[in-house]
């Protein structure tokens, strides 16, 4: 969706563009590219424009693309208690190293020199980032990745844990692999696989996607933006994110400037439930004053960055494109951590940029209402496939869910053994899709099915299908041996139809009689 609205952007100077952007009739922009594009359908993981995203600190010019990760100084104690994190963020470094993409991630002991911490803390999401530290020139310097200690706690998508196997737990490695992608400047993307998607519990697939390889592959390669701009004494003056300031001779006390950063996506506060939107573009001023003597006057343009991927909570959420004629500025008050409207404010429709003056440093941004209301996909269909099976023998299901929205869908099958399918697709709206899977132990299973569309709205579970796996056949012998039958031939006969899952163990013949 970032794609699309950065292709609308580009065009919208046409006054065609401007009547599309202000029909409240198309709800998907999707769809308008699709028209206007002759029915060619654009894939959800194409390539974004990483010169829009951070950079790390430079040197002598130079971008730095070897990061030095860290655990915090502070979680020593609770690595003591849980050393198995080690091996899987371990695990999940190896996996970007393997990639060979032009990042080198190397671990040190250096604490006071890496540019990365890990730590851990309670927090209502299974992973986040954090600015640390930027660098004299505006550059990102340091960053901390924190892990969720308790994962039952997630408000968004709960799960019982962490670990590499089961439907009902967050996989460690798969988190790692997502948070060390956004510090190689990786945006989210969409593709099922693809490890810079927000995978929720239960999935276990460890292998980069082609395009999470590609991405960072040009992230490696690019050249990004700065966080922060210094502006001073007075004068006009414009961010490298395109934000507008006008700072009036004497706003500002003698000898000092305006620090104004451009802050990353996944490091703006709460920024989620905005008069039910969210913020989507911030700004944080910083200088010696706590009121400037003159109101500054700021012009912010509106970045759907989001789309593309900042790690603000790390759900299974995509956040929507806001209707961007009707943007609204807010300031964060940190002591009550809420969103304040600034009520005098003017909207460009043309650039999409909002203008307010302000006389204090603080955090600013940008909101507005969602374009379109959050409907998550029908629920899908009971699953169809067999009612009864047997062990070691793959069975395929099906099922169908209708979006409302019109776009894809995907569906996530839970086999009821603590394993499930993982997001397959996409397919298309009502479109049949299916998984396949093995059971391993004879029982009852109940296997149900949910769906998602590109925004990471999931529909409700299905209806559960009943599979009954009966436990292998044994042989009586000692009946047989009394009608004469030799042991030699039963024994080939069970080793001939054993691929049929009749077997016979130490426990039948105990129970059944000794072949003699």
């Amino acid at each position: 969706m970032a794609m699309l609205s950065s292709i609308i952007r580009k065009w919208k100077h046409e006054e065609l563009w401007r009547l599309i952007l202000r029909s409240r009739k198309i709800l998907i922009p999707a769809l308008i590219i699709t028209i206007l594009l002759s029915g060619t359908v654009l894939a959800k993981t194409v390539p974004v424009n990483v010169n829009n995203k951070w950079d790390w600190y430079k040197v002598d010019g130079e971008q730095i693309r070897e990061i030095h990760w860290s655990w915090c100084p502070e979680c020593y104690e609770y690595l003591s208690e849980h050393p198995e994190w080690i091996q899987w963020i371990s695990n999940a470094v190896n996996v970007w190293k393997a990639a060979n993409t032009g990042w080198k991630l190397r671990y040190t002991s250096d604490t006071e020199n890496c540019q990365v911490y890990v730590g851990f803390e309670d927090i209502p999401q299974p992973g986040s980032i954090s600015v640390m530290e930027i660098s004299e020139d505006g550059y990102l310097k340091k960053a901390r990745i924190t892990l969720d200690i308790n994962p039952k706690n997630n408000p968004k998508d709960p799960a019982n844990g962490w670990g590499t196997t089961g439907v009902d737990v967050y996989d460690p490695t798969v988190l790692g692999i997502h948070e060390f992608g956004h510090l190689l400047r990786l945006y989210h993307s969409y593709g099922s696989d693809d490890k810079m998607n927000v995978q929720g519990p239960g999935y276990h697939n460890y292998a980069l996607s082609l395009h999470d390889i590609q991405e960072a592959k040009e992230s490696n390669s690019s050249t990004g933006k700065k966080i922060r701009n210094i502006f001073s004494p007075f004068g006009n003056f414009e961010s490298e994110n395109g934000d507008l300031v006008f700072i009036p001779e004497g706003a500002l006390p003698d000898g000092d400037s305006l620090l104004f950063d451009n802050i990353i996506d996944w490091s703006i506060p709460d920024k989620t439930n905005i008069d039910g939107s969210y913020i989507s573009t911030a700004i944080e001023l910083t200088s010696q004053t706590s009121r400037f003597n003159i109101p500054i006057n700021i012009s912010m343009t509106y970045q759907n960055l989001e789309i593309n991927g900042g790690l603000v909570e790390c759900v299974n959420f995509i956040y929507p494109p806001i209707i961007e004629n009707e943007l609204k500025v807010y300031k964060y008050n940190s002591d009550e951590q809420t969103w304040e409207l600034i009520s005098d404010s003017v909207v460009d429709t043309i650039v999409n940029r909002v203008t307010f003056e302000t006389h204090e440093p603080g955090i600013y941004g940008i909101s507005g209402p969602l374009e379109y209301e959050i409907i998550p996909p029908a629920k899908p269909s009971k699953p169809t496939g067999p009612s009864e099976g047997q062990i070691g023998i793959e069975y395929t299901f099906e099922t169908n869910a209708t979006n409302p929205l019109g776009g894809q869908v995907y569906y996530w099958f839970d086999w009821d053994d603590g394993h499930g399918s993982g997001w397959v697709g996409p397919y298309q709206s009502n479109e049949i899709g299916s998984a396949s899977y093995t059971w391993d132990v004879a029982g009852l299973y109940k296997i149900r099915v949910k769906a998602k569309n590109d925004y990471g709205w999931e529909s409700d579970w299905s209806e559960p299908l009943k599979l009954t796996m009966p436990r292998p056949r044994a042989f009586n012998l000692a009946a047989l041996n009394v009608l004469g039958v030799s042991s030699n031939l039963i024994l080939n006969a069970i080793l001939d139809i054993s691929s049929d899952q009749m077997s016979i163990t130490q426990e039948n013949i105990e129970n059944f009689g000794v072949i003699k």
